[in-house]
């Protein structure tokens, strides 16, 4: 009986001992995949207004656009990927619209790209 009670023991403090080695396994592991060596990422999302030329009018679409680090991305879809990290956008309308033939673009030349480097 003695050594039945032993061995119990035994085995419940080896469970211990698993469970709290696990433990810091784990957040050792988690702690490691959640670390970022990024220490200065500038990134900034915008929606603009994309226009392309038609034979008989303008069509202007709303597009989104992320600034990583002053690189241009345009985003597709809800997520972009800026120094191997993924950043989630939700809850943004586009639009689109047509002008007249007349219209014409009044933004600058390169106005994203030159939004993208600013700080």
């Amino acid at each position: 009986m003695e050594t039945r009670r032993k061995i119990i023991l035994f085995l419940i403090s080896l469970l211990l001992v698993l469970i709290i080695l696990f433990y810091i396994l784990f957040q050792s592991m988690t702690g490691f995949a959640s670390k970022v060596n990024n220490p200065k990422t500038n990134i900034k999302t915008a929606t603009f207004a994309i226009c392309e030329q038609n034979e008989s009018y303008t069509l202007c679409k709303d597009k989104i656009f992320a600034s990583c680090n002053g690189s241009l991305i345009e985003v597709k879809g809800t997520s972009f990927i800026c120094e191997n990290v993924q950043y989630e956008i939700e809850n943004i309308s586009l639009g689109e619209s047509y002008k007249s033939k007349s219209w014409e673009d009044t933004r600058q030349k390169d106005f994203l790209t030159s939004w993208a480097i600013s700080d």
